[in-house]
């Protein structure tokens, strides 16, 4: 996903979300989804003005990242692996 790809709808249900891609990806929204969230490459950005909870399990594959500097001041997130 290069240039960096944007979503700012609402992402809900059971399933979960990944990020596949060497490039950006820009997520926004308040998402209620309860699976997995697997940044598996490149860049996953969190951005919202919205506090919120997400109740799914974070993984980050070694050489991705998680950029949480534009999410609202009380955004959690619950580590997995």
């Amino acid at each position: 996903n290069t240039p960096a790809t944007l979503y700012n709808g609402v992402i809900e249900g059971s399933g979960g979300f990944n990020k596949d891609g060497t490039g950006t990806s820009l997520l926004g929204g308040n998402s209620t989804y309860t699976g997995d969230t697997n940044i598996l490459n490149g860049k996953l950005v969190i951005f919202s003005d919205v506090n919120r909870t997400f109740v799914s399990l974070l993984n980050i594959a070694a050489g991705a990242e998680l950029d949480l500097e534009q999410a609202a001041p009380t955004t959690t997130i619950y580590a997995g692996g």
